[in-house]
C-alpha cells in the first residue's frame, strides 16, 4: 500500500465514525421521544374528566322553620354520582364567628339525627332521583351520596321546628333551638350538618363560601360567595 493509498484509506474510516455516532444519537432520542410520548399519553388517558355544571345556591336564616340551604344544579354536562362529591362550606358571621364543614359523598353513615330520624344531609329531590319524599321518613335513595345529579336536581337541607313541645329551631324565640319531645340537645338536624352547629348566628348579608370537589378528577367544579338572605 502507497502513501496515497493510505491516506485516502484512513481519511475514509474517520468520515465513517461521526455519520454512525449522529444516527445512534437520533436513534436514542426518537426511542426516548416514543418513550415520553407512550408515558404522558398513559397519564392523560387516565385523567378523570371533571364535569361542567351550572348552579345557583340559596342560603336564608328567618329565625324560623322557614330557614333553608339549597342548591339548585341548573345545568350538568353528565351526570354526576354525589358519592364522587365533596361539599366544603365556610362562613364568618356578623359578629365575628365562624365555622367550616366538609361533606363527602363516599362516605357512609348520617350526619343528621333527630327523634327517630335519621339521614345523611344534604338531602336530593327531583331528577336523578328513583323516589324522594318530602317529609321524614326519606328514602335511601334521597341520602347525600346515593343520589345522581342531573339537571334540575336540588341539594336541600332545613332546620326541625316541631309543634306543641317538640322543640327545635324558632318554635320558642326566633334564632334559637329548644329542646323538647322531638329535638333534644345533642341532635343535629339538617341545617346544622350542612353549615354547622352555629349556623343559626347568620344574618342576611353574611357570606357562606360553598365548593364543590369533583373528587375522580380532584377539581373544583362549584365556587361561589353566597350572601345570606332573610
Amino acid at each position: 500500500m502507497d502513501y496515497l493509498e493510505k491516506i485516502f484509506k484512513d481519511n475514509t474510516e474517520d468520515a465513517i465514525s461521526p455519520v454512525i455516532a449522529v444516527m445512534l444519537m437520533l436513534v436514542v432520542t426518537v426511542i426516548i421521544a416514543a418513550v415520553v410520548s407512550s408515558y404522558t399519553g398513559s397519564l392523560a388517558g387516565n385523567e378523570k374528566k371533571s364535569p361542567d355544571i351550572m348552579a345557583d345556591v340559596k342560603i336564608s336564616n328567618t329565625g324560623n322553620n322557614s330557614s333553608f340551604f339549597e342548591i339548585a344544579f341548573l345545568s350538568v354536562s353528565d351526570p354526576i354520582q354525589t358519592r364522587d362529591l365533596k361539599l366544603f362550606l365556610s362562613w364568618k358571621s356578623h359578629d365575628g364567628k365562624s365555622n367550616s364543614t366538609s361533606i363527602t359523598g363516599s362516605d357512609t353513615g348520617a350526619n343528621t339525627w333527630y327523634s327517630d330520624h335519621s339521614y345523611k344531609s344534604p338531602l336530593g329531590f327531583g331528577p336523578g332521583l328513583l323516589k324522594w319524599s318530602r317529609a321524614p321518613p326519606f328514602p335511601e335513595e334521597q341520602n347525600f351520596g346515593n343520589y345522581t345529579i342531573l339537571a334540575g336536581t336540588r341539594l336541600f337541607a332545613s332546620p326541625y321546628t316541631g309543634t306543641d313541645g317538640e322543640g327545635g329551631y324558632g318554635t320558642d324565640f326566633p334564632f334559637q333551638y329548644s329542646t323538647g319531645t322531638g329535638y333534644l340537645s345533642n341532635d343535629i338536624d339538617s341545617m346544622q350538618a350542612v353549615l354547622g352547629s352555629d349556623w343559626w348566628d347568620l344574618r342576611a348579608g353574611d357570606v357562606v363560601q360553598v365548593k364543590i370537589l369533583h373528587v375522580p378528577s380532584g377539581r373544583i367544579i362549584f365556587d361561589k360567595e353566597v350572601a345570606v338572605e332573610e
